[in-house]
Parts: C-alpha cells; structure tokens; sequence
C-alpha cells in the first residue's frame, strides 16, 4: 500500500499513511517544500535507540516500578508483617516482603550497570 520513502503531501489519505506508519514502526517527517511553496512530508524508517537511550529507557521503567508497585507492595507487607497477618492470598507477609526485597536488589544492581552505559 505505503512504502518507505514515499512522498506526500497533507491530502485525504495523510491518515491512512499515519495509521500505516504507526502499524508498521515507521514515521511521517515533513521535508522540504516543493517548488510552488506546499509542504511535503516522507514514510520514513524509525531508527534503532542507541544503546544510552536503550540504557535510559530501561532506568525509567525501572524506577517507576521503585515509585509505584515498590513503595505499594512493600507498605502493605511491612504492615502485615508487624501485625502477624498474611496476605490476601494466605501467604505469609514476611515471605512475600522478602521475595519483594530480593528483586529490588536485583533491578537496584541492574540500574547500576545501566548507570555505567549511559555515563560512559
């Protein structure tokens, strides 16, 4: 239907070219303009993150799981733990804090190697 490369211009199908483009991991660009002044626009390819941006990227993802399932989770369970109570699900709250701190640890250890990427 669409290729990479084609140009257009802002006409009927600009989104049905969008559609396609979100579907298929490419991008409209506006070009220069042609001779009598209309803007044109280009399919063109996304290209891949660079492994810092990768490396950023992943960080975000991790710290958000610190700012939200984290800081949920590990209230509810310290609190069940201090009153001697299991989770709703009948599982000790000291063994599911302790399953909770252990991938902390590990996605803690893994911001750090991201860290080193994204400050090389």
């Amino acid at each position: 239907m669409y290729n990479v490369g084609d140009i257009f211009y802002n006409d009927e199908e600009y989104s049905k070219r969008a559609a396609f483009c979100n579907e298929n991991n490419l991008k409209i660009v506006e070009i220069e303009e042609d001779e009598q002044g209309k803007g044109r626009f280009q399919i063109q390819e996304i290209p891949p993150l660079s492994e810092v941006e990768l490396a950023r990227l992943e960080v975000s993802k991790l710290q958000t799981w610190f700012d939200e399932d984290y800081s949920r989770h590990e209230q509810k369970l310290r609190r069940l733990s201090v009153l001697d109570k299991p989770d709703d699900d009948g599982v000790n709250a000291n063994i599911k804090l302790g399953t909770l701190y252990s991938e902390a640890e590990v996605k803690r250890a893994r911001i750090q190697e991201l860290e080193k990427i994204i400050n090389k």
